[in-house]
């Protein structure tokens, strides 16, 4: 069993959900499954462009989420991931800032027609430049997301019209098969079947009455195609009645249930013993309690305006990954067509105009800001109460100071400090009188 099979047996819908994240200055991408991935498989996506440009650390204040992604299925959602890595590895290695040798060798067989020194129009970027021109990956990240998503959902367009194409034609093949029945039963009740019962009788009376054996053998193989084809007449015939609903012979019935608990037997990988007790029925497992990602979560306030934030009854850095999140949100925008449908969500909805162009299964939404929402709103209970506790011990400390001052032994230590203290004031630079 692989690896991804295993999160997936672990944590169903593990790979459904993708997650985003970009740096605030550089604007370096980096992609995961989960809000909260695991540091060391961040930093493995991180390319060292040149000096001081590859972190050492992931920093949650740096790198902030500024898209998620919600696919159809957990299969769908690691292809793309897949090739939004692979995309992302072409551009870090196969980058070309400097003219190719075909355009070098054109500009000098030009130039040198014209009698004049060769000129390039652009001047090379120098490492740091070249270094930053990398490491600003938002665009081109979210163009190459455009792309793997409209190559994604036309393969699975291609695939659902090709299973739907198979289901039409065993439809038909089906339909044809069973007007191929219907024509058969009605030559029985023509008296096809009686003729080839004569048929079999005379040619089984042939047989007894041969000389030669091999005049039986023939005998004996004519005999075998005459039974096939009566046993096709009567089949049909069978089977026609059975479906109009008339009543089947019980040896028929017999024979019939004979044949299907064969095949059931065969089908089956386990058979029970019947001298054994039966195994106890598997209890029902309860079904976990469907969560909403981070960018997906909300969370209402004292004056009940609805705000995203993650839930701090619950740490998901200690939970792991559990993707198990519900898609109901896309039920409730307009234009959702199915489960076939995407949804995007953005922190800042114009990041999605670097795209050329979205797929028509693709819907967008956007996100607000939650950490300035977060901090803007007005204090829970929790915080109220602690705030009142800091003022109530600061009031207590003032109190407590100002009945020292007032009492005869503080008053008896601020006359003994009083000299110590002006000696170490200093005044227009120089040293106060000991």
């Amino acid at each position: 069993m692989s690896h991804l099979s295993k999160l997936q047996k672990r944590c169903p819908g593990h790979g459904k959900y993708i997650w985003l994240f970009s740096h605030i200055k550089t604007h370096q991408v980096l992609c995961a499954l989960s809000p909260h991935p695991k540091e060391h498989k961040m930093l493995k996506q991180l390319t060292f462009y040149g000096k001081q440009t590859q972190a050492q650390e992931i920093r949650a204040d740096l790198f902030q989420p500024f898209a998620a992604i919600v696919t159809p299925s957990p299969e769908f959602g690691m292809n793309v991931y897949q090739k939004l890595r692979e995309y992302r590895h072409v551009r870090d290695y196969q980058w070309t800032f400097r003219p190719t040798t075909k355009e070098v060798e054109e500009t000098l067989e030009k130039a040198m027609e014209e009698k004049r020194l060769p000129r390039f129009d652009q001047t090379l970027p120098t490492l740091k430049e070249r270094g930053k021109l990398l490491m600003d990956q938002k665009a081109s990240t979210i163009a190459d997301l455009a792309h793997i998503l409209s190559r994604e959902t036309k393969s699975a367009r291609i695939k659902k019209a090709r299973e739907k194409g198979k289901a039409k034609k065993a439809r038909r093949l089906k339909e044809a098969k069973w007007t191929e029945v219907k024509e058969l039963a009605l030559k029985a009740e023509a008296g096809e079947l009686q003729k080839f019962n004569s048929l079999v009788m005379r040619r089984e009376d042939a047989i007894q009455a041969a000389e030669t054996p091999k005049k039986k053998a023939l005998g004996k193989k004519g005999l075998m195609m005459l039974k096939i084809k009566r046993n096709q007449l009567l089949r049909a015939k069978e089977g026609v009645d059975f479906v109009r609903g008339l009543e089947v012979p019980l040896a028929q019935r017999l024979k019939w249930n004979q044949n299907f608990s064969a095949m059931v037997q065969s089908r089956t990988k386990r058979i029970v013993n019947p001298e054994k007790p039966p195994p106890p029925p598997e209890e029902p497992e309860e079904e976990p309690e469907e969560t909403v990602p981070r960018i997906l979560r909300k969370k209402k306030t004292k004056s009940g305006d609805p705000i995203y934030a993650t839930d701090p009854s619950k740490n998901p850095r200690s939970a792991g990954i559990d993707p198990r999140f519900t898609p109901n949100i896309r039920e409730q925008l307009d234009g959702y067509q199915g489960p076939e449908d995407i949804l995007i969500q953005w922190k800042d909805e114009s990041d999605a105009y670097y795209a050329e162009e979205w797929p028509p299964e693709v819907m967008h939404q956007h996100i607000p800001d939650t950490k300035y929402a977060a901090m803007n709103d007005t204090m829970d209970d929790t915080s109220a109460a602690e705030a009142e506790q800091q003022e109530a011990a600061e009031r207590e400390a003032e109190e407590a100071d100002e009945k020292r001052k007032n009492s005869f032994m503080g008053k008896f230590k601020d006359a003994v400090r009083a000299p110590f203290e002006m000696n170490s004031v200093k005044t227009d630079g120089q040293e106060a009188r000991r």
